[in-house]
């Protein structure tokens, strides 16, 4: 009998879980970013997909560091998820421009890092092909630009 209370209990709280992402999935979709954040920061247990709105929310807002520390744990929890390592790739690319020269690489590199693996993972991903081919564009021309 425990066992089926504690299984009982287990699926409430997933099925309230799936309510807030949900909700938070409206509010993120009318541009509602604030709503989806204070949705979805009080969800417990967080599962990739609530730390991929989170993150994805963060970054719609401009919370660029709290974006990609939400998505590193999405694709932690979901290493095999291409849209996840787009979005982190997205959101490093934010921090890279928003940096000062020392540390604007290894972000940069981190965004390359992110689209090279979103597009691995799925290579019909045409969001993570255009991002990646983007990040490469913009690389030549800045290489033209310093004559090498």
């Amino acid at each position: 009998m425990p066992g089926l209370v504690v299984a009982l209990s287990i699926a409430a709280i997933a099925r309230a879980a799936s309510t807030d992402l949900e909700q938070a999935e409206e509010a993120y979709q009318r541009t509602d970013y604030k709503a989806t954040l204070n949705t979805l920061l009080s969800v417990s247990p967080k599962n990739a997909a609530v730390y991929a709105l989170i993150g994805k929310a963060y970054y719609m807002d401009g919370q660029y560091k709290n974006s990609t520390s939400c998505l590193e744990k999405a694709v932690v929890e979901d290493p095999r998820n291409s849209r996840y390592y787009d979005w982190l790739g997205r959101a490093f690319g934010r921090r890279a421009e928003e940096s000062s020269f020392l540390t604007a690489l290894p972000y940069a590199n981190k965004t390359r890092d992110s689209f090279e693996k979103a597009v691995a993972l799925d290579p019909a991903n045409l969001e993570a092909l255009g991002d990646l081919f983007e990040y490469y564009l913009k690389g030549a021309r800045h290489r033209r630009r310093r004559g090498r």
